[in-house]
């Protein structure tokens, strides 16, 4: 939120802490409402205001992109918002707020603005959730051209299933996010691909070697 008063920009509910990509297929992609317990988990997240959500829609390019594709940029969710956090991704948030909780709410303050007050809350350690995936996908869209490359995968397109050609989704889904200040990344995928495992260990060093 901005507010811009006599040329004095005043940021509000803003707070800072890591930023962790969730990328995957539908492993990743599964839901937090359809979990065991999905509703008590769905509440449970309200008690961790420090905890922002962000989620990719699906889309692909031929070509690496510096900026999200065809996306309405409103905002980051919160956890009290029980309708996009129950259509979140289970494994991301429930990774985050394990994480949160190991870390300890004594050791860590998250800083809000709120208009003109200025307060300091005692809370978990805050974490932006990026979800970034697509159920049923191939390993071989996630890779950059170089990591196919290294495991001798030859090119592919496919114009019927677009997310099914290699580097399409990487180029469009994972490839805007790389100058971001990432922390670190949650993959989770089955073994579809299991044929070509320097695959995916590609992704992985490419992706640590972008901050991701």
């Amino acid at each position: 939120m901005i507010h811009v008063i006599s040329q004095v920009i005043v940021l509000g509910d803003v707070i800072f802490g890591d930023v962790w990509v969730c990328s995957g297929q539908s492993n990743m992609e599964w839901s937090l409402s359809n979990t065991f317990n999905g509703t008590d988990e769905i509440t449970r997240m309200a008690e961790y205001p420090n905890i922002r959500l962000y989620r990719l829609n699906h889309m692909t390019s031929d070509m690496p992109q510096d900026e999200i594709m065809n996306e309405n940029l409103g905002g980051w969710g919160k956890t009290d918002d029980a309708t996009f956090v129950g259509g979140f991704s289970a494994v991301c948030l429930l990774t985050a707020s394990y994480m949160a909780d190991a870390l300890g709410k004594d050791t860590v303050k998250w800083l809000s603005l709120l208009m003109f007050n200025r307060k300091i809350f005692s809370c978990f350690k805050a974490f932006g959730l990026i979800e970034t995936n697509w159920g049923g996908t191939r390993i071989e869209p996630w890779s950059t051209p170089e990591g196919l490359a290294e495991c001798e995968i030859d090119d592919f397109v496919n114009e019927d299933q677009p997310q099914q050609s290699n580097s399409y989704l990487y180029n469009a889904m994972i490839h805007p996010l790389i100058r971001l200040g990432i922390k670190g990344a949650l993959w989770y995928q089955g073994m579809k691909a299991r044929e070509c495992t320097l695959t995916s260990i590609r992704l992985a060093i490419n992706l640590s070697h972008r901050r991701i």
